[in-house]
């Protein structure tokens, strides 16, 4: 029954429980006292004691873990907004994976293949540049899903990464479609890999170099 709470409210709980263990225990020491009928006094208190401890327990884990929480939102914000500047002078890319009828659309080099990697002018919505661009290849977009991020820290460079599954087929030079079984046996750059092979296995991630 507690399983789906959060642990401050548990914690918080179990602290009234034992608390209220330990007061019931004293007032049954007090009664059998007034009537004479303790038979081990040293029982009582070892109950007492015992759930006075873990009260006491239960209420340091609740301070502790409240305090822990709220560090945690504070040293995420802040990251987020350290971040949020620092990038304000990145270089921005859409990194694009095509997918129709399980097939992918794959840039052909001399020696490897890449995703299409396309230079975003600031202020420019990802969506709106994703339906102009895929528009003038006189293709249809089924569905745009954005999986991940990767920061290229060195170069001052952010690609947003996106996997687009069309309702039609385009065809441009310099590009093939490849099954998904076969893709594994292709040559791609470092960087490349790691954004493809991430984006097949719809994979959510963030990477930083």
């Amino acid at each position: 029954a507690l399983s789906n709470l959060s642990y401050s409210k548990k914690y918080y709980i179990l602290f009234f429980i034992s608390l209220g263990i330990s007061v019931l225990f004293y007032l049954a020491y007090l009664y059998d006292k007034n009537t004479n009928t303790i038979y081990s006094p040293y029982r009582y208190f070892s109950y007492i004691g015992s759930s006075a401890i873990f009260a006491l327990y239960s209420l340091i884990k609740t301070v502790g873990k409240t305090r822990k929480n709220q560090f945690k939102k504070y040293n995420h914000y802040s990251n987020k907004k350290v971040e949020r500047i620092s990038r304000a002078h990145y270089k921005e890319y859409l990194y694009l994976l095509f997918e129709y009828k399980g097939e992918y659309l794959l840039k052909q080099t001399k020696q490897t293949y890449s995703g299409m990697n396309i230079r975003l002018k600031k202020g420019k919505f990802h969506d709106e540049e994703i339906k102009r661009l895929v528009e003038r290849y006189n293709g249809r977009i089924s569905d745009v899903t954005m999986y991940g991020e990767y920061v290229d820290s060195k170069n001052k460079e952010v690609y947003y990464c996106y996997l687009i599954t069309l309702d039609e087929e385009i065809n441009l030079k310099k590009y093939e479609w490849h099954q998904f079984s076969r893709i594994r046996f292709l040559e791609f750059a470092d960087f490349d890999k790691e954004i493809v092979y991430r984006l097949l296995l719809k994979d959510n991630f963030e990477i930083n170099k």
